[in-house]
């Protein structure tokens, strides 16, 4: 098991699956103008590289060509392909079929059109790694491959992220346009809004979030629990310092009026009060403020209070955390294993 997905975070954060991520960039809160990012990165040297297996998928005539494709891309051939899961001539067999599927091709010319050279993405990657590399030196950019791989079909899957790879399957980002809606992941609507390319670098964020995440394993609390995923999103926005929150959060902007509001603030913060549920340990109850849901129904203001709304709590704990705070460095804070101290002592109360 890679450094990404260590079973303690597994325990606490669950898969971290495609879940920033709504809206369009237009319609969200922003963190404001060019001035955002205030680090200066120009002495901070990554070199991101993107290869497209696509190509060399569609061009499989034979198992042979398909064994031999395998053992080029290994990272390909067991997180994508399962390899470690059946026979290697039953995985070569399949991709053979695969690559004769008539719709392959059209499915790879709307790819192509939504991200053309992959410059826009290799620019944001770029950007928010040379972040990543400021803030942790020994930060290794991970290998980029990509490929157009059949949403839904036999590699189900959407994105893998360890420390030497990442691997994309592009398809699944191609956006909402009519036109592609024969061609989208099986998933419902507040979801299929998320695959689209503006999501998909806060998406790899999350995922390379985990190692400098730390936890404490032992307190299973909610509020703990919350005060985690409050760091992942911290850490999005610390590397993507102008991205909107809409894409930290995955939140509509109507959405997020209504959790910035005031008076929705306390009303939210309230519910948990009243309800004492920041210290339950219990899964399904926890589930209720942290899982993928269309809205939070027990907060009552109304639907547009999202899904994963200790999320979002916890991230205000621990912004009020770092302004109460503000020798801690961002690293210290998200080094810090004890989350019920830090909910502690920012005192937060709904503002």
């Amino acid at each position: 098991m890679n450094l990404y997905q260590q079973s303690q975070w597994k325990n606490w954060l669950g898969i971290l699956a495609i879940c920033l991520l709504t809206a369009s960039i237009s319609s969200c809160t922003s963190s404001g103008d060019a001035a955002c990012d205030k680090l200066d990165l120009s002495k901070v040297e990554v070199n991101v590289t993107i290869e497209d297996l696509t190509p060399a998928l569609l061009a499989l005539k034979t198992p042979t060509q398909a064994k031999d494709l395998l053992k080029k891309n290994p990272f390909f051939a067991q997180r994508f392909a399962q390899v470690s899961k059946m026979p290697e001539d039953t995985v070569a067999s399949v991709l053979v079929k695969f690559a004769q599927v008539p719709h392959m091709d059209t499915l790879y010319s709307f790819v192509k059109e939504v991200f053309g050279d992959y410059s826009q993405l290799k620019q944001e990657l770029t950007n928010a790694f040379k972040h990543v590399k400021y803030y942790y030196p020994s930060f290794k950019v991970p290998k980029i491959q990509v490929a157009m791989t059949g949403v839904g079909s036999f590699f189900g899957r959407d994105l893998y992220v360890s420390e030497d790879v990442i691997f994309l399957s592009l398809d699944y980002f191609i956006g909402n346009k009519a036109k592609f809606k024969n061609y989208r992941p099986r998933q419902p609507g507040y979801i299929l809004k998320r695959y689209a390319p503006e999501y998909i670098v806060p998406s790899i964020m999350q995922f390379i979030s985990v190692p400098y995440n730390k936890i404490d394993p032992k307190d299973r609390s909610l509020v703990a629990e919350m005060v985690t995923y409050g760091k992942t999103w911290q850490f999005v926005k610390t590397m993507m310092p102008c991205a909107p929150d809409s894409l930290v959060t995955g939140y509509t902007a109507r959405q997020l009026a209504n959790v910035t509001d005031s008076d929705n603030k306390k009303v939210i913060w309230g519910h948990f009060l009243e309800k004492q549920v920041l210290f339950v340990n219990t899964p399904y109850k926890k589930k209720a403020y942290t899982g993928e849901r269309p809205y939070t129904a027990e907060i009552g203001v109304g639907k547009e209070c999202p899904g994963r709304i200790g999320w979002w709590v916890g991230w205000q704990i621990v912004r009020k955390y770092m302004k109460k705070f503000p020798k801690k460095t961002f690293q210290e804070v998200m080094a810090d294993t004890d989350n019920r101290q830090i909910f502690n002592n920012a005192s937060y109360k709904g503002e």
